[in-house]
């Protein structure tokens, strides 16, 4: 009895020990703000409990499978099972759990917790099958699916966790569009390459079983290099001070800072390629009363506290517009005061004499025009007052 329940408990370790260090290894790569040890319990806690959903999804589509397709083709039979009767509900069942464990966690504020969530609960998942599997198979099982099985869920779970952290990057952005497609992208991305492995794993034709171990081996390279730049350029949900607007992807967002530098009075400028890609688009989650944006002559700043005192001007900075061929002299800043500092306009060739200030005071140090050469007194007004 104490010799068994010793194999016991080294089948156990057998079982368990691969998926923690694939655990602890996707947590190192998290550089920014590692998540709380206690979220990624529950989500591996989460995928642990999505076996259940699994067993029961896969004991009705495997009745299904086995009633409608009894007399097809066998490799068509073990395709069908290993879609739609395996890796469509079990990345189901850890889609579900990824979401009610980690969607609305305000601890999901950068793109890379995406995946590390993901890989978390799919590890969840993968330690449970696989002490089920080594327990009743056996230490070669155990060998086996440490180098196989065990990946292959971490794998799965990378791109499922990638679309996962990008779905969450455009909701906070307000794109719903985005959103959902990177969503189902997580789902079926993850779904095909299970489906996939499956086939491959369960078909006992030679050349798939080679075409499987190259697949393995690719897929871990492939997943390697995802999870390094997935990494490098890590992307904040939230925005903070001086971060660049959340509609340019996740990739580009630190290329270009969003506060530009100041040119003359024109104030700050915005990337080219938020011009090129968004227009005059402004940052919907700035802080109106922090740091707002200055805007340009004659721009009224969309910023401006509401609650401010309500006489004072509203326009800030504005310019005087240049005079150009054909103006009319004496055009001036359309938003200043039109009774300060008023002075009256230059006449120019052709202009009739006499035209003054329109809102001078008629009162105030008037003085006759000087009668150009031909010109009219437009006023009736004799020699004698010069004299």
């Amino acid at each position: 009895m104490h010799k068994y329940s010793e194999f016991s408990w080294l089948l156990f370790l057998f079982a368990v020990i691969p998926p923690i260090i694939l655990m602890i290894f996707i947590y190192t790569r998290d550089k920014h703000e590692r998540e709380p040890i206690g979220l990624l319990v529950k989500c591996g806690a989460f995928g642990a409990l999505s076996v259940i959903f699994a067993f029961l999804g896969e004991q009705l589509t495997m009745y299904l499978i086995n009633t409608g397709l009894s007399n097809a083709h066998r490799l068509v039979g073990i395709a069908v099972t290993a879609f739609l009767g395996v890796a469509v509900v079990e990345e189901t069942g850890k889609f579900l759990a990824l979401r009610l464990a980690t969607w609305k966690n305000r601890y999901f504020n950068y793109t890379f917790d995406g995946i590390v969530y993901s890989v978390f609960v799919s590890l969840g998942f993968a330690l449970v099958e696989n002490i089920l599997y080594v327990v009743q198979y056996g230490t070669g099982t155990a060998l086996l699916r440490a180098i196989t099985a065990i990946p292959g869920h971490a794998s799965f779970g990378v791109y499922m966790g990638y679309y996962y952290g990008l779905a969450k990057f455009y909701e906070v952005a307000g794109d719903r569009k985005k959103k959902r497609n990177y969503l189902w992208l997580g789902w079926l991305s993850a779904t095909l390459l299970h489906g996939f492995y499956d086939f491959c794993a369960l078909s006992g034709n030679q050349v798939l079983t080679v075409i499987f171990l190259v697949f393995i081996v690719a897929l871990d390279i492939v997943v390697l290099v995802q999870i390094h730049t997935a990494s490098k350029n890590d992307t904040p949900i939230y925005r903070t001070y001086q971060q660049p607007v959340y509609r340019v992807p996740f990739y580009q967002a630190y290329q270009t800072p969003y506060y530009g530098q100041v040119q003359g009075n024109q104030g700050p400028y915005q990337p080219t390629y938020l011009q090129q890609q968004y227009g005059h688009y402004v940052n919907p989650y700035a802080n109106p009363n922090t740091n707002p944006q200055v805007p340009g002559a004659g721009q009224r700043n969309p910023y401006a506290n509401p609650y401010a005192n309500p006489y004072a001007n509203s326009y800030v900075n504005p310019q005087t517009p240049a005079q150009g061929a054909g103006q009319r002299t004496g055009q001036g800043n359309p938003y200043a005061n039109p009774y300060a500092n008023r002075q009256a306009p230059t006449q120019g060739a052709g202009q009739r004499t006499g035209q003054g200030n329109p809102y001078a005071n008629p009162y105030a140090n008037r003085q006759a025009p000087t009668r150009g050469a031909g010109q009219e007194n437009p006023e009736g007004l004799t020699d004698w007052l010069s004299q």
